[in-house]
């Protein structure tokens, strides 16, 4: 779809949903032509500009009334993809930040999305935190145990200067992944883009610990260095 006719699909659209949304709340509400749940994820993808999210995300309550319930699973990862197509994770920190209003639901790989996306715009770290603040709230499982937001985080950690938290987290990566002499690989639930995630981090980790300190860390420049040889010969495994 060309631009012109993406612009004026998105705008015919919004012009229908927003006041439709607006008016059931009044007491004169008179029922308009109903407003579909799809209409939210459309509007989503016809969106070329941080701007058109934002607009989006005012109309997010009134959404939730309007249908009686919140934001599907499957739309709050949509939506947090839409934030990093923009550059705009602080959109999704003001939506998942406050439930009660939004009703929006965060995933895990949501959160890992987000954690993502905050990292490669270099976002604060407080940013960072107050997402990994979300596990326990949206019971996301142990983050402990999530090898993928524990890089971003210890990546965001060691570009912020904070070695308390650095070495916690480099701890913790070190025990997730089982290190041990001759071990290599990463292993990542989901899909392969998380583990490639993995592999990005640790090595701009790797990279910044030896600009920093003079030398690498042992531990896991050995680690990258074996799960980079037994990547480079899966390829041939696999044609014998």
């Amino acid at each position: 779809m060309d631009v012109s006719r993406r612009a004026a699909e998105y705008s015919n659209l919004y012009d229908f949903v927003s006041p439709r949304l607006q008016e059931k709340n009044r007491p004169d509400f008179a029922h308009p032509p109903y407003v579909k749940i799809a209409s939210f994820n459309r509007l989503m993808d016809l969106a070329t500009t941080a701007e058109q999210l934002s607009s989006l995300v005012d109309l997010i309550p009134s959404w939730a009334k309007y249908h009686g319930r919140g934001m599907k699973n499957s739309t709050a990862d949509v939506f947090v993809r839409r934030c990093d197509d923009f550059k705009c994770p602080q959109l999704a920190l003001k939506v998942f930040g406050n439930f009660p209003l939004y009703q929006a639901t965060l995933t895990r790989p949501a959160a890992q999305q987000l954690l993502y996306t905050l990292h490669r715009t270099s976002a604060p770290l407080e940013d960072h935190l107050l997402t990994a603040a979300f596990f326990p709230i949206y019971q996301l499982g142990p983050l402990e145990n999530d090898i993928v937001s524990l890089s971003i985080l210890a990546a965001a950690s060691v570009k912020a200067g904070k070695h308390d938290l650095e070495t916690a987290l480099l701890t913790r990566i070190h025990k997730s992944l089982g290190i041990k002499e001759g071990s290599s690989g990463v292993r990542v639930e989901g899909t392969d883009l998380r583990a490639k995630w993995v592999m990005w981090h640790l090595k701009e980790i790797d990279l910044e610990l030896e600009k920093r300190d003079g030398r690498p860390l042992k531990w896991l420049r050995e680690w990258r260095h074996r799960s980079r040889r037994t990547s480079e010969a899966e390829p041939k495994a696999a044609a014998n």
